[in-house]
């Protein structure tokens, strides 16, 4: 497996985001991959219950 993690506070948010992929397909993934974590917001307005 092969992937990458992100860490994003906004506000009193924190946010860790983690994608993985099949080694031996990860250069085929790599745009599609991207364009889910480039979607990826936080909400800094959200509730916390």
């Amino acid at each position: 497996m092969l992937g990458n993690s992100f860490i994003e506070q906004r506000g009193n948010k924190v946010a860790v985001l983690t994608t993985l992929v099949p080694e031996e397909q990860f250069d085929t993934l790599i745009d599609k991959t991207n364009a889910i974590i480039n979607t990826y917001r936080i909400n800094p307005d959200a509730r916390v219950p």
